[in-house]
């Protein structure tokens, strides 16, 4: 959509309408090809070629080489990224992330690790790259992947795995809230750590 000549196009239905409208439909790379630099569609050329390599790419890996079918992949899949992140956040929200954020700096003041001694959390935030938050997803691993930063500076990012026992599971899959189930944080070592890998794991009951 960035290489197409319409400005501030941010549509995607508008940019196909008139990508099938300048190559032809249905849209295939022999159509894409044949169209020839004229002089004044460089942006039209350069924008087919993205397209052109797009099905490419789905037909020798997927199989797939119609391009309405590609794009409703696409648009099924950030779809799907969209709904399992709003279920997640209904439980896991900023009031939990502060509640656990306090929690593990209380769990850190007392650990007798002599290793995470002066540590202190300074954050907790949804996982940038993790998009497995489907129920499916959730109900068979039983555990759910987020961002802490921590350390002496409480600055220094770890992935935080929190695995869920049996209870909070039930509760999480239903939305409901789950911090009665962390752990006390007077108990010694409710969670894991490894500052190398720059990875801590709490277990919830």
């Amino acid at each position: 959509m960035n290489d197409w000549p319409t400005s501030n196009q941010k549509e995607i239905g508008d940019f196909i309408k008139e990508l099938k409208y300048y190559f032809g439909t249905p849209l295939t790379i022999e159509k894409i090809t044949t169209k020839e630099f004229d002089g004044k569609n460089t942006w039209q050329i350069e924008a087919g070629s993205s397209i052109a390599e797009l099905i490419d790419i789905s037909t020798r890996f997927c199989n797939q080489s119609d391009f309405d079918k590609i794009v409703d992949c696409f648009l099924d899949y950030y779809s799907s990224l969209k709904q399992s992140n709003s279920e997640l956040e209904k439980s896991i929200n900023q009031d939990f992330y502060e509640f656990l954020e306090y929690e593990i700096c209380k769990a850190f003041e007392c650990s007798d690790n002599k290793e995470t001694k002066g540590f202190w959390c300074d954050g907790i935030a949804l996982s940038q790259h993790n998009n497995s938050y489907s129920r499916t997803f959730l109900n068979d691993n039983r555990q759910v992947s987020l961002r802490a930063f921590i350390g002496k500076d409480g600055q220094t990012e770890y992935e935080l795995i929190l695995k869920f026992g049996n209870k909070s599971l039930s509760r999480f899959l239903r939305n409901l809230d789950i911090k009665e189930y962390l752990p006390n944080p007077d108990r010694q070592n409710w969670f894991s750590i490894d500052t190398k890998r720059k990875k801590i794991e709490i277990q919830l009951d």
